[in-house]
């Protein structure tokens, strides 16, 4: 018996639980097949799993099952690609002091799709860093970084759902960080407290439950002044962690109530993130990836005050990485460094990995007169790789090969970039789409900042879309698959979605 002679329900109940690399390879067998994949109803559930999953912003699931079935392909095209563009302005094109104002030069830019404005009660000069607003996968709700707390915003209604403030009157957040769960019913939260009491600092991880407004908390603990304040942190699944500015990680298995400190053998600037049974560690000359079974016995009791000082940091030169590859630039200098990773809405088990190196501003103010410095020396370097269980080595392997076993993990580097423009250390959504703060110049002078997003494409691409200003000292954000941009404008937080 045939696949196809089955009948026509039974292989679109199969279709219905393939992702979007199955459905490809299906709709490439035959016509019969091709005609079945382009059924309405698969591009329904394929949506609404994505969108479940928090791949999608700003749709509810009636709006999904009101679409066409070109609607729903150009939604899934969208999350691939990033928001669409209009050109690139020449401007853009020109040497880093020969660029003209911009406002002269960008014309219309992408086309603004929807905007929204959130009004929260803001404290003049306080936010300082990129990481003070983040708007939520599904787009329903926006964390805020506000003064002493941290706010949790709803961003239909531009209503405050919950507010965490320490219980220290001289305590502010430094940093936080989240993993949305349950289909975006819940999000669990890692908040980083500092000045409380002065030279300490704690790190205390939450769960917020959106409908009934209420939080629990899963773990709380306090880390001594030599080794500074935690920073970076990271959250997903049961593990959280947190830089510190000794350059050390702080792994936390928040369920075991349990820590690891983890440092870099060679280097001094490390960053850290996590996917389902690993986590990865990316520093100025390498990638790599751990399973987190190399940590076993390695874990200590997180009581009230943890201590990092002692002999037991995990190095993670002494334990061996599952895969890695080399990310070392020729010409640069003790280079900051930031890793995003986003799992992709292509299929399961497949993660994009941005790694974004850019020149320390120390080194690149102060230079040796006469010191072999080059132009290049003030580059970003950004590489990006596919990582994934490779299924074909599994699919030719020995029959008498268990059924059970895992396949192999897989680092594949899929482009490395330079770009001369000045950027800094910020997050990469999964399209490749960042904020850049361009500094504009008429001749020789000095003519203010312009914001843009820019896109890793096959080359470094100046993707002009419109920001209203943000608010001075701040970082707009962009968003994982939507590419909607989120900043702190004067009159409030602003969300804004692009064709």
């Amino acid at each position: 018996m045939q696949l196809l002679d089955l009948p026509s329900d039974i292989l679109l109940r199969i279709l219905h639980n393939c992702d979007v690399s199955s459905l490809r390879s299906a709709s490439q067998a035959n016509k019969s097949f091709h005609d079945l994949v382009f059924t309405r109803i698969i591009w329904i559930s394929l949506v609404q799993d994505l969108r479940y999953r928090g791949f999608v912003d700003g749709l509810s699931a009636d709006d999904v099952k009101a679409m066409s079935t070109p609607e729903l392909i150009a939604l899934m095209r969208r999350l691939v690609l990033g928001p669409r563009c209009a050109g690139t302005p020449a401007s853009l094109m020109l040497p880093r002091r020969r660029r003209l104002t911009l406002s002269t030069k960008l014309g219309s830019g992408a086309c603004v799709a929807r905007t929204r404005v959130l009004h929260p009660t803001i404290p003049p000069r306080h936010l300082f860093s990129q990481h003070d607003v983040v708007l939520l996968p599904r787009g329903e709700y926006l964390l805020l970084n506000n003064a002493t707390g941290l706010e949790c915003w709803r961003v239909a209604d531009d209503a405050l759902v919950w507010r965490y403030q320490s219980d220290v009157p001289s305590a502010r957040v430094k940093a936080f960080a989240a993993d949305v769960r349950d289909g975006g019913g819940s999000v669990n939260l890692v908040i980083c407290v500092v000045g409380a009491p002065p030279g300490y600092s704690h790190v205390r991880i939450v769960s917020l439950t959106f409908s009934t407004r209420t939080a629990q908390h899963l773990l709380q603990t306090q880390v001594g002044a030599p080794f500074g304040d935690p920073i970076t942190p990271r959250i997903y699944g049961d593990f959280a962690a947190v830089r510190m500015q000794n350059q050390s990680f702080v792994v936390f298995d928040w369920r075991s109530e349990t820590y690891c400190n983890i440092g870099e053998s060679h280097c001094k600037r490390i960053t850290m993130d996590f996917i389902p049974g690993h986590f990865i560690s990316a520093s100025s000359q390498r990638i790599e990836v751990f399973s987190m079974t190399a940590l076993a016995g390695k874990w200590s009791p997180a009581g009230i005050t943890i201590d990092l000082g002692g002999f037991n940091k995990v190095m993670t030169g002494r334990i061996s990485p599952v895969v890695a590859d080399s990310v070392r630039p020729k010409a640069m200098l003790n280079p900051m460094v930031t890793v995003s990773v986003h799992p992709s809405p292509l299929g399961s088990g497949m993660v994009r990995v941005w790694v974004f190196l850019c020149p320390d501003p120390t080194f690149s103010r102060f230079r040796i007169p006469g010191s072999c410095h080059s132009a290049d020396d003030d580059d970003v370097h950004i590489f990006c790789f596919r990582l994934g269980h490779d299924l074909r080595q599994t699919a030719g392997a020995s029959a008498s090969a268990s059924t059970n076993a895992q396949p192999p993990l897989q680092l594949r580097r899929l482009k490395t970039l330079q770009a001369s423009f000045e950027l800094r250390c910020h997050s990469i959504a999964y399209a490749g789409h960042t904020v850049e703060e361009r500094v504009n110049y008429n001749g020789l002078y000095h003519r203010g900042v312009e914001w843009v997003v820019s896109r890793a494409g096959p080359i470094w691409e100046p993707v002009v879309l419109p920001l209203v200003k943000p608010r001075a000292g701040t970082d707009p954000v962009v968003a994982a698959y939507s590419g909607a941009v989120t900043y702190l404008a004067e009159d409030g937080v602003v969300v804004q979605y692009y064709e």
